[in-house]
């Protein structure tokens, strides 16, 4: 079977293709001083009217994008209405912001530890306020592979307010699976399985907006075995750093990003033996940082 006949037609990015047997030992040459301060982070976005994403003349403007349409704001990548994700790691953060939203970056990741909401008052919105004005977010953070084509992705997947809704069923949908293993109870790592998170409206007294339902995908075992170590990996490397909120940049070139209009194109899956870069972990490819 050849490379487009593995992919469903679709020819396999260069740098998907084998490896000259010339750079063979040279895997990351020239990327070991590369930290996480030098790169963008991956971040996976449900664009709003007032996302960069959709202003002409803003540096993040993608030109192909719309309200209600995913998008990875590292690379400009665009998804409609559904897009095929594997969760591998989950946790809570609380993020301290400053009075006026939207006119400074976050001031402080308070991590895991929700003792910040104890010195918080919180008004008939349930937003926390400290003493000083600043303002406290519980922030689900979701650290995800997302498929792209013929790749998987690492991003960052951040819900805060009204989307925590959509989190929390997410997160009973996921923890509702269990398998018998030797005639036991076993409950399956996070990555058991892909999941398509498809677009949907929500509303309430104060207007509406775009949320999520996370649908149920196929198992990995069943999509593809290649990918249970790539999981696995990121799931490591997620709960292995010290994972900190790095504010998101609006500077740099416009991202001209090309939309998948095909909901099809997610369902896509790869041949075992074609891998990314994403198959390895931090420690074995220098240069690659953990999107946080």
């Amino acid at each position: 079977m050849t490379d487009v006949e593995k992919t469903g037609g679709k020819e396999l990015p260069k740098e998907l293709q084998s490896v000259d047997s010339a750079f063979a030992d040279l895997g990351g040459l020239g990327t070991e001083s590369i930290t996480q301060a030098d790169v963008e982070t991956p971040r996976l976005k449900l664009l709003e009217a007032l996302s960069p994403q959709l202003k002409k003349g803003n540096a993040q403007y993608l030109s192909d994008a719309e309200v209600g349409d995913w998008c990875n704001t590292a690379t400009g990548d665009v998804w409609r209405e559904v897009t095929t994700v594997v969760p591998c790691n989950f946790d809570t953060h609380y993020i301290e912001w400053p009075k006026t939203r939207g006119k400074g970056a976050p001031i402080v990741d308070h991590g895991e530890d929700p003792g910040i909401l104890r010195r918080c008052m919180t008004n008939e919105n349930n937003q926390h306020f400290l003493p000083n004005g600043n303002r406290v977010e519980e922030t689900a953070r979701w650290h995800l592979l997302i498929q792209n084509g013929a790749q998987w992705d690492r991003v960052l997947f951040q819900l805060t307010s009204t989307r925590l809704k959509a989190s929390r069923k997410w997160l009973t949908a996921i923890r509702t699976e269990t398998c018998m293993v030797d005639g036991r109870p076993w409950k399956p790592p996070l990555f058991w399985r892909a999941w398509d998170l498809r677009v949907i409206g929500d509303k309430n007294a104060k207007g509406d907006w775009s949320t999520f339902v996370a649908e149920r995908g196929e198992q990995l075992i069943d999509l593809d075995k290649a990918l249970i170590p790539i999981a696995r990996a990121f799931s490591l490397d997620a709960r292995a750093e010290n994972l900190r909120f790095k504010p998101e940049s609006h500077d740099g070139p416009t991202i001209e990003g090309a939309a998948v209009r095909d909901p099809q194109r997610s369902r896509q899956t790869i041949e075992s033996g074609v891998s990314s870069t994403n198959a390895q972990t931090g420690a074995e490819m220098i240069g690659e940082p953990l999107p946080h």
